[in-house]
């Protein structure tokens, strides 16, 4: 009991320092001589492509486990003196998924060992969670766009709101809905870290480049006990080293020239406008990976460029620069293993638009920063027998920028000073038209989750198996926001073809706005094995608040130096405070 407890004080202590859980798959299994007897005492080794060597010794009922596996190929040895080794190969196991394994021993001489190649426990009985994971090997397969919605568009239950054809819409955020959840509902992970931006949920945190990911996995219903929410997960897992040296290096190219060429309709002519799609397209990079120390000690690193050139229908460019970063380090010491990683993805976009490339004149497009950021993760987990612990955290800076060309030498952040610039021009007819000068936006996100938790088995209470995972779940995140109008004010005109008629002004005051944002969760869940029969009960806690930070909203003036509209568009200050509500769900889950 007291090298429990100081094993137990020690790992409570580093989790301090740890930052997130990897991905994983686990192995479970039984063990039996012919007579369907449990084996005690049989040696089971792991080895696999990307991790070093793990054992396990079976229990008085036969049973073994290895947890949190890295997405890979395995090899297991069962040995016990008196029995026939067997060994088996190629077992592939994908993140999210779970395989059980029933060994047979024959008693008889330990060598040669009976060699079992391939997948086994094909049927996983322990999740029921409704998910797809798409492989590298899929990726490199399919003649398809390599970007996130893309790929989204190969589950099925998954539709996007729009038709990416060779790539053109890489550089753009797509809607999407999973078995009828709207996305604002949805949560991103990176190795089974959140990293959601608050700010925009259900958005991509980043614009993560698929080259530079061993698997992605989408859950779509029946979401594990650590999902706050029930709409549709993806996880992107990183690759990672093992003992050999691998990597890649890849190089995609998409042209104008190779397109197909086809005769437009008289009327699209006559409008100016012409068949959509890329200018050029290029993705490019590298994958490096492997041994620091052999079996305890492995790197990993990525870096790519996505340089996408699309045409819109009214036949101007649209260009996007997409920049990928990531390098982790994974350990393996005993029974205490983690990880930790650091990633960076940015944006920059030129010429975006808001209603349409052939209804705003090129001085209202916006010129895009982001999103991007940096995330830090990284994991701590400690096996002693039968209790698994494991300690969580992940931090992401995060932001975008929407930035009109109209703005390039920042007058907008200088109108209060008395700077003054184009007006925003609104047309309603003959159609929707914009001109002279656009909003700008920008915003910031910076979140954090500490997870502790574990896992603890329990064989043959209450006449089962039972695997019960708990944990406490902490997350905050701050978000400051700022919006300017230009001029302070936006020009309606009903008629283009006559400015001088009908025509308003609305007059705008610029918009700052810092809220803060806490939850605590805890859950409980049991994993119970009752012969042919799997059953999940758990039972989940979250509670929520929210907190607006100190900001000043400064007051109109007319061309930055007269203050107008004084009663109604003055100074506004908000001080610091919380919100005196809290959201609190219980949500239980059952499922078998």
């Amino acid at each position: 009991m007291k090298k429990l407890f100081v094993t137990t004080a020690a790992w409570a202590i580093l989790s301090v320092f740890a930052f997130a859980q990897t991905a994983s798959a686990d192995i479970y299994g039984t063990v039996r001589d012919p007579n369907s007897a449990a084996l005690h005492g049989v040696i089971v080794n792991l080895t696999g492509d990307v991790t070093g060597q793990r054992s396990q010794v079976t229990s008085a009922e036969g049973n073994f486990r290895f947890l949190n596996l890295a997405p890979g190929t395995y090899r297991l040895k069962f040995e016990k003196t008196g029995f026939t080794t067997v060994i088996y190969k190629g077992v592939r196991m994908f993140v999210g998924k779970n395989k059980h394994l029933r060994v047979e021993l024959t008693a008889g001489p330990t060598s040669p060992a009976v060699e079992i190649t391939g997948a086994s426990g094909a049927v996983d009985v322990r999740r029921v969670t409704k998910a797809a994971n798409i492989t590298e090997e899929m990726l490199q397969s399919l003649p398809t766009a390599r970007n996130p919605w893309t790929i989204f568009n190969l589950v099925p239950g998954i539709m996007i709101d729009r038709e990416d054809i060779g790539g053109n819409e890489s550089g753009q955020q797509s809607a999407f809905y999973g078995h009828g959840v709207d996305n604002d509902d949805s949560t991103w992970y990176m190795d089974a870290s959140k990293v959601t931006d608050p700010s925009a949920i259900g958005a991509a945190p980043a614009y993560l480049n698929t080259n530079s990911y061993e698997e992605i996995q989408v859950t779509l219903g029946a979401n594990d006990i650590g999902s706050q929410t029930g709409g549709t997960q993806l996880n992107f897992v990183t690759k990672r080293g093992g003992n050999t040296f691998n990597g890649d290096i890849y190089i995609y190219a998409e042209d104008e020239a190779w397109e197909m060429n086809q005769t437009l309709p008289q009327s699209i002519i006559n409008r100016g406008q012409g068949s959509p799609g890329v200018y050029r397209l290029y993705q490019y990079g590298i994958n490096l990976g492997g041994p620091i120390v052999p079996e305890h000690l492995w790197f990993y690193g990525s870096f790519g460029i996505q340089d996408i050139h699309s045409r819109t229908i009214a036949q101007t460019e649209d260009a996007t620069w997409l920049q990928s970063l990531y390098g982790k380090v994974n350990f393996r010491f005993g029974g205490t293993s983690g990880m930790f990683q650091y990633a960076n993805d940015n944006k920059k976009k030129w010429g975006r638009t808001a209603i349409g490339a052939a209804n705003q004149s090129p001085e209202t497009f916006f010129n895009q920063t982001g999103p991007e950021g940096v995330t830090l993760l990284a994991d701590l987990q400690q096996e002693m027998g039968s209790l698994v612990l494991n300690a969580r955290l992940s931090y992401r800076d995060g932001g975008f920028t929407f930035d009109p060309k109209a703005n390039e030498n920042g007058w907008m952040q200088k109108q209060n000073q008395g700077v003054t610039g184009p007006d925003w021009y609104d047309y309603y007819t003959p159609s929707r038209y914009w001109t002279g000068g656009f909003y700008y936006y920008t915003t910031t996100c910076d979140s954090l989750d500490l997870t502790v938790g574990g896992n603890y088995f329990a064989e043959g209470m209450l006449g089962g198996d039972h695997e019960i995972r708990f944990g406490v779940d902490y997350y905050t995140a701050d978000t400051a926001t700022n919006l300017l109008w230009p001029n302070h004010r936006r020009l309606f005109i009903y008629d283009r073809n006559n400015p001088a008629g009908y025509k308003e002004i609305w007059w705008l005051q610029d918009y700052i706005f810092d809220v803060g944002f806490k939850r605590i969760s805890f859950y409980l869940n049991d994993t119970v094995t009752f012969g042919n029969l799997t059953a999940n009960v758990g039972l989940r806690y979250d509670r929520e608040t929210g907190s607006h930070n100190a900001a000043t909203a400064p007051a109109l003036l007319f061309n930055g130096t007269t203050p107008i509209f004084t009663s109604h568009m003055g100074t506004v200050s908000t001080i610091a405070g919380t919100a005196a509500g809290a959201y609190e769900v219980f949500s239980p889950r059952v499922s078998h």
